[in-house]
């Protein structure tokens, strides 16, 4: 992957910060295929920061 900001990495925690989620919601994205998991040669589990960017929730308008 390049250096670009689209391929950052950022782990299973800070994925989880970035939308508002726990750890837990990340895993089960995963299992349910939303999100594409990495794993390093320790084992240790990353994604891509612009997949886990797509998953924030958008705000939503109030119209009166």
């Amino acid at each position: 992957m390049g250096r670009d900001d689209t391929s950052t990495l950022v782990s299973r925690r800070r994925a989880a910060d970035l939308v508002g989620k726990t750890p837990r919601t990340i895993r089960s994205w995963v299992e349910k295929g939303r999100l594409l998991e990495f794993r390093d040669d320790n084992g240790c589990r990353f994604y891509r920061l612009d997949d886990v960017l797509k998953l924030r929730p958008q705000p939503v308008a109030v119209t009166s």
